[in-house]
């Protein structure tokens, strides 16, 4: 079944523009308590800025808001890339508040027979951004930041 190209708009906006409000699943996905340990959102208490270390780099997130809209719930917005992470950088959860968040909408908008188990999300997936692969695509690094229990 095809969507209509408002609620393709609709969903990539909801994913890519700021969150206005903490996240909640109202469809029963229950997160692992690990995947929260940490900064979730620079919004919490000392985690302005958070980091993520690799064996080759370090991600230091946070947020940049964009002047006169006070409204935007604070996200991690800024991803800066260097070789370590500084010594006080607080460590960021698996999960993050706006992850939560983009997956909890896209547990409503599954395209009807959608299986990411079974769909391709190589080459350039998002072409038809209603399809089963453009959704995968999205929704496959959502869940492997936030698992459930």
């Amino acid at each position: 079944m095809k969507r209509s190209i408002l609620t393709v708009i609709l969903i990539h906006i909801s994913m890519l523009t700021a969150c206005y409000s903490r996240p909640t699943c109202d469809s029963g996905y229950n997160i692992v308590d690990a995947a929260k340990l940490g900064c979730r959102s620079p919004g919490d208490v000392g985690c302005a800025t958070c980091c993520t270390q690799s064996p080759t780099s370090c991600k230091i997130r946070s947020w940049s808001p964009n002047k006169g809209n006070s409204s935007v719930v604070p996200w991690y917005n800024d991803i800066k890339m260097m070789p370590s992470c500084p010594a006080n950088c607080a460590k960021c959860a698996s999960c993050l508040a706006k992850d939560e968040q983009n997956l909890c909408q896209m547990l409503v908008i599954a395209p009807n027979g959608c299986n990411c188990e079974q769909t391709s999300t190589g080459g350039d997936p998002c072409y038809d951004p209603a399809s089963c692969a453009c959704y995968c695509f999205n929704y496959q690094p959502l869940v492997a930041s936030c698992p459930t229990q």
